[in-house]
């Protein structure tokens, strides 16, 4: 991406576009505001990093004839002088952040990388692929960890070989399994799904693999099994983690030879299945341990495939939130989620991954139908415990919760429109409190 950077200050705009620069980013360094601006007439970028006070013109004067020259480049407004009404104005004005010196250029990435996911997600040479070729099993992400992913999936697409699904709980292991089958050879056969922490040790024998009537007392009827329904398809078996010693000797077989016999009968069924398997644990450790099998572990793992937590590919985010708010006919939402509680989905660490976020923003269509999500409509375990997180740039533990009370307090401001007495019982605090702490923090006079 090319970033623009306006700065008076020359040891901080020097220090500002050397960061940025070693990070990857292309660059142009301006203490003029007006040099700038004549840049942008010819040439186009897609930030603009600006101070608010500079000499010949200010931030918000330079932001609006940006605007002008390149209605697409993202803005973000840094001042060291704390003035947050006219940090209010500049996202009035559209601009995309702003930031309060001293800040260390670290501060500045969560805000770039939501920009690169936005532009890439709006780019039709980067979404179509993944929502053309994986049909109607998506799998959304730009990081590089996804590029990964997909270039595993193109390889198991190649073969017929099985699959090793590893990852957290919540990570997409069933989605991946979903888009190999409908993707390969065998897409026109069934896809069958087996979650082994579901069934009962007492009838997982049965469900996998059938029986014939009379096998055991509750048997009045013969019963097909899941292998028998994936014959020339693909078997999806989850959590084989919680499989017992004598089911993974069974499935080692089949597996191995394509055989099987009901329980109750020792006639042999021959079957065609694919197998991919998942697990939320270290498959090798247990293996060393002596709680799974050896041969099967090496039977399931000729084509492994981690999947990693949201918390390791968070550029992702704004592409997963941009996939999870669209309508139910695909077309884009209406709701918008403001800067500072996008700043707070990019900061948490998501410890229930893609499944957590996927809920959390079904909550959210529910209670807001349209209109702009902000900090106070994200549930209060992530915006308190994030929020604590975003401020590790402060020096000491009561920096901390100054700076998130400070945050939180503009925030409710914002979303009262103003008023202070609904503004203090969004909060849950008494007025007087509230008052005392917008002076604590010299918010008396802020206007909205």
């Amino acid at each position: 991406m090319k970033i623009l950077i306006v700065e008076d200050e020359k040891l901080k705009r020097i220090t500002l576009e050397d960061d940025l620069r070693d990070a990857g980013y292309q660059t142009a360094a301006f203490a003029c505001p007006v040099s700038a601006l004549a840049l942008l007439s010819e040439e186009s970028f897609d930030v603009a990093i600006t101070d608010l006070r500079m000499p010949e013109m200010d931030g918000l004067e330079f932001m609006a004839r940006a605007r002008e020259l390149r209605p697409e480049m993202k803005i973000i407004l840094i001042t060291a002088y704390g003035t947050v009404d006219s940090a209010i104005k500049a996202l009035s004005l559209n601009a995309y952040d702003y930031l309060t010196k001293p800040f260390s250029t670290e501060e500045l990435f969560p805000a770039l990388n939501r920009i690169r996911a936005e532009k890439m997600a709006e780019s039709k040479e980067q979404e179509e692929p993944v929502a053309v070729r994986y049909g109607c099993c998506q799998m959304v992400g730009a990081s590089k960890a996804m590029v990964e992913i997909f270039h595993r999936i193109d390889e198991c697409l190649a073969s017929d070989s099985t699959v090793l699904l590893t990852g957290e709980t919540g990570t997409g292991k069933d989605i991946a399994a979903c888009v190999i089958h409908h993707n390969s050879k065998r897409s026109k056969g069934p896809f069958v799904k087996v979650s082994y922490a579901s069934l009962s040790k007492e009838i997982i024998e049965s469900e996998m693999f059938g029986h014939e009537k009379g096998a055991f007392t509750s048997a009045s009827r013969e019963k097909i099994g899941r292998f028998e329904y994936a014959d020339k398809g693909t078997i999806f078996l989850d959590e084989i983690d919680d499989t017992t010693s004598e089911l993974q000797v069974k499935l080692l077989r089949v597996i191995e030879e394509q055989v099987f016999e009901r329980v109750g009968s020792s006639t042999p069924i021959k079957v065609d299945v694919r197998v991919i398997a998942a697990t939320k644990v270290n498959l090798r450790e247990q293996t060393e341990k002596g709680l799974f099998r050896k041969d099967l572990f090496y039977r399931l793992n000729v084509m492994p495939m981690y999947i990693p937590p949201l918390r390791e590919r968070k550029e992702d985010i704004p592409l997963l939130l941009d996939h999870f708010l669209k309508k139910p006919d695909g077309t884009k939402s209406n709701i918008r989620i403001d800067p500072i509680a996008m700043d707070v989905l990019n900061s948490y660490s998501w410890p229930g991954n893609v499944r957590e976020l996927k809920n959390i923003i079904e909550r959210l269509k529910n209670i807001k139908g349209e209109g702009v999500v902000t900090l106070f409509d994200l549930p209060e375990e992530i915006r308190f415990v994030s929020l604590a997180a975003a401020q590790k740039g402060t020096s000491t533990f009561y920096d901390t919760i100054n700076a998130v009370e400070k945050k939180l307090l503009v925030e409710a401001l914002r979303a009262s429109g103003g008023n202070k007495s609904r503004a203090a019982r969004e909060l849950g605090l008494k007025l007087s409190t509230f008052r005392d702490k917008l002076a604590k923090h010299n918010l008396q006079n802020l206007t909205i």
